[in-house]
């Protein structure tokens, strides 16, 4: 396993600024990280030129960064929305930003996008009616992104806080029923994302998820969390044994990135000292995975 960072761990800044991606390499380049993962959600709820007609321009300048800091992208975060909900406003809008996502990263060569499932909240029955329109959608998705040489890591969710209702793949079991019947036409182009805050946030036995999840995991988004105001934050901030999570990723022979997705992290932390807790998530990083 290599340490990866989110762009997104230099976003959001304390005078209300978002920062650019290009900012958050030379950062994190600094600092001594060599593998990163791009977030183009945020590149599009923050309608960066991402989500313009420039697209293209600036995923080849993104690239071109790269080259000259010595960064590689090894996943990213595709943007993302609930296509099961009926009457979604601008459906348009963020399919185009989806199908984008693997478009960019064909471009940067990037192998691996990671995806939210949707949820059918209008199902009486959510999780037979939720794989239903999952298989709809990741069919058109995941042929799409193989003829770019994409692959699609679906990612477990959580739901407290966020709707009454249930949220499909939020649990291991879910997330397996998907990947697996996804495989079915897609074979070992799609795989899943382990989140560990989310399962955390869930209150779910992270052990018996991952050995589960076995080897379907083809990305990790890695943070800690004290509670749902207070997560994306650094490991040891946080409650969840990391020892055990890094046992775990070796036990059932993980072999991709070990990725940070910490975007509160930094996000109140005053310019002078940015560089200094980047410096610090990699000393921290360095030391998980050497347990």
């Amino acid at each position: 396993m290599r340490l990866s960072t989110s762009t997104n761990i230099y976003l959001r800044r304390p005078d209300g600024r978002i920062a650019t991606v290009e900012e958050s390499m030379v950062r994190c380049a600094r600092a001594g990280y060599r593998v990163m993962d791009l977030n183009f959600y945020d590149c599009t709820s923050f309608r960066s030129a991402f989500v313009t007609d420039d697209w293209r321009a600036w995923i080849e300048d993104i690239r071109m960064l790269a080259d000259q800091l010595g960064l590689t992208f090894s996943q990213a975060h595709g943007s993302f929305y609930n296509f099961c909900e009926k009457n979604l406003p601008e459906r348009e809008f963020w399919e185009t930003s989806v199908l984008r996502s693997i478009l960019c990263a064909e471009i940067m060569e990037i192998p691996w996008v990671v995806i939210h499932a949707g949820t059918a909240f209008d199902a009486d029955d959510y999780r037979l009616v939720s794989l239903k329109r999952n298989l709809e959608y990741f069919k058109g998705l995941l042929d799409f992104a193989i003829s770019h040489h994409v692959g699609i890591a679906i990612e477990n969710l959580w739901d407290k806080a966020i709707r009454p209702q249930r949220r499909y793949t939020a649990n291991a079991e879910e997330l397996m029923e998907l990947i697996d019947a996804c495989s079915a036409f897609a074979g070992s182009w799609v795989g899943a994302c382990w989140d560990f805050e989310h399962a955390d946030i869930m209150g779910q036995s992270q052990r018996e998820g991952l050995l589960r999840i076995g080897d379907r995991l083809r990305a990790t988004h890695v943070s800690d969390q004290t509670g749902i105001d207070n997560d994306h934050i650094l490991p040891f901030f946080g409650g969840i044994d990391w020892k055990e999570m890094v046992g775990i990723l070796r036990e059932i022979g993980y072999g991709g990135d070990f990725t940070y997705e910490i975007h509160r992290y930094t996000s109140k932390i005053p310019e002078e000292l940015v560089d200094a807790a980047l410096e610090y998530s990699v000393k921290t990083g360095e030391y998980l995975l050497s347990m």
